[in-house]
């Protein structure tokens, strides 16, 4: 284990006294005269819109009132990405460790960080971005919820410190209220969400001009009920909050060692084997040193820097704005395919159109090949617009590749092929057995029904077998209470498909659906292309 000593840089020594000194010859001396400036106000508000093509501007303002400002805005997109070792394009989870979890295991852990060698040509601090995971869901903090569906707010701390052999000098510290996204409970078709964490990235924007060396260490903070540099006392969804770690390489620059990550501790700060060659996910972004101005328009960040001008005053005033891109529908496609030995990909559609989209299947490094389901993510990230679509995407069979395979297999005569026919002569067709998923080759007794139906009292149970890796096939059930009538079958919701390869899906529906109704009748609708 290799200790730091840690070093603070003194802080700047700012004079209230400016303007002007004028200078007089008297014999040999000076006449110096120091006019006193008077500290003011100035403040910038109105940081936060969202993209619609118009230029955006926030309000300045000072105390005294209506004083003269000079405003200087600096775009975040000219920045340099000088350290990055968060994927491209992100994973939806990775490995991880919390603070509040450490510290139950009697490691007294209290930050996680990380050194870095910076690539790149530019040293100003822009912004640093760190990978953290999730684990609580909305369903475990419904009041929470209630309040904003979509996550939680909680400090999140970026500290950056200057490495020089054992000794760390601190540069610059930056706590933000980050947004938690909850953890989902399904994916966006309501099928099964793959991961028990969700992961998102955390980007805290520097506002002063704190300039880098080649070799940084940063570390990420944050408070839990026990664990952080002030502990919380009580229990919250930040309890289940974590840091990701992974082994990655970095994209930009390099690590500065690559079998050790750093920690703070109650003993110090030291850089530790324990967690093997993981460490932390750090992008790094820096500012050239002389950064160009810009006028807010597009989705992104903008550094807004106010000055007092009128003469007898000063003052200063820094922050960020945030234009927010504008939600990007995007639908999938392609996601029921037939199984043949090549990766299949799924297909994606935006609105607006032709927007690019990056996929990720889960816990796979591209596009699958063999039969089974494959939870899939897309997510758009296209300057103005940002949008994200989930999914199952299942690798089956259809009744032309099914039927292929039992005739190369001897089991099926490639004159009984057809749909209709009964090859086995059990009575039942060859499409009978591929919705059953048995096989048309050998005569099975006593086969399950496609729809059955129970009574329980007021209540109807009705089951349907579905061949989940067909397809080509679309269940509907349906109900009607007049069989003289085509039009009067109303269709009834179907659960969504599970990933096992055949199963009975229950539908429970109260009996009469209506008062006035004396009977009623149900039928399973089986289409194909």
């Amino acid at each position: 284990m290799k200790n730091f000593v840690i070093k603070f840089l003194p802080r700047a020594q700012k004079s209230l006294l400016s303007s002007f000194c004028l200078v007089s010859a008297i014999g040999i001396g000076a006449l110096c005269q120091i006019a006193s400036a008077v500290p003011a106000e100035v403040f910038i508000t109105q940081l936060d819109h969202e993209y619609d093509g118009e230029f955006k501007f926030p309000i300045i303002s000072s105390d005294p009132p209506d004083l003269s400002v000079s405003v200087s805005i600096v775009p975040r997109i000219q920045s340099e990405v000088v350290f990055q070792t968060i994927p491209a394009v992100p994973e939806p989870s990775y490995v991880s460790f919390g603070i509040e979890g450490l510290v139950a295991q009697g490691k007294g852990d209290r930050v996680l960080g990380e050194g870095l060698n910076l690539g790149g040509s530019n040293r100003f601090l822009e912004s640093v971005e760190v990978a953290m995971v999730n684990f609580a869901k909305a369903s475990d903090w419904p009041a929470l919820a209630s309040e904003n569906p979509k996550g939680y707010l909680h400090p999140l701390t970026i500290i950056v410190y200057r490495v020089q052999g054992n000794s760390l000098t601190l540069l610059a510290q930056k706590t933000t209220p980050t947004l938690i996204p909850w953890r989902p409970a399904t994916l966006d078709d309501g099928s099964e969400y793959p991961y028990s964490s969700v992961a998102f990235n955390a980007r805290l924007d520097f506002n002063d001009p704190v300039e880098l060396s080649g070799e940084i260490a940063v570390l990420v903070a944050y408070n839990t009920e026990s664990g952080g540099f002030d502990p919380l006392g009580t229990p919250g969804p930040y309890n289940a909050l974590n840091v990701a770690l992974e082994d990655y390489p970095p994209l930009v620059g390099l690590d500065e060692d690559e079998g050790r990550m750093i920690r703070f501790t109650d003993s110090g700060i030291s850089s530790s084997k324990a967690f093997g060659a993981r460490a932390p996910l750090f992008t790094v972004r820096t500012f050239p040193a002389n950064p160009s101005f810009g006028t807010p328009l597009d989705a992104g960040g903008y550094r807004v820097s106010a000055t007092i001008t009128a003469s007898g005053y000063e003052g200063t005033s820094v922050a960020n704005l945030e234009i927010t891109p504008l939600e990007a529908l995007v639908a999938l496609s392609e996601m029921r395919q037939v199984a043949d030995g090549t990766p299949k990909s799924l297909s994606a559609t935006t609105q607006p159109s032709d927007l690019p989209f990056d996929v990720v299947y889960a816990r796979r490094s591209g596009p699958p090949v063999e039969r089974g389901v494959y939870p899939v993510f897309v997510t758009v990230d296209s300057g103005n617009y940002a949008g994200s679509a989930s999914g199952t995407m299942r690798l089956g069979y259809s009744y032309a590749s099914w039927i292929a395979e039992n005739v190369a297999d001897g089991g099926v005569p490639s004159t009984l092929a057809e749909k209709s026919d009964d090859p086995d002569l059990d009575g039942r067709t060859n499409f009978m057995e591929y919705l059953s998923a048995t096989n048309p080759g050998i005569a099975t007794a006593g086969s399950r029904s496609l729809l059955d139906l129970t009574r329980e009292g007021d209540q109807l149970k009705l089951g349907v077998l579905r061949n989940n890796d067909a397809i080509d096939v679309s269940y509907q059930l349906q109900v009607t209470d007049d069989l003289s009538d085509p039009s009067a079958w109303t269709n009834l919701t179907l659960p969504p498909e599970i990933p096992a390869p055949l199963s009975m899906t229950e539908v429970v529906v109260d009996y009469p659906l209506s008062p006035s109704i004396s009977s009623e009748f149900f039928r399973l609708e089986i289409t194909t292309p």
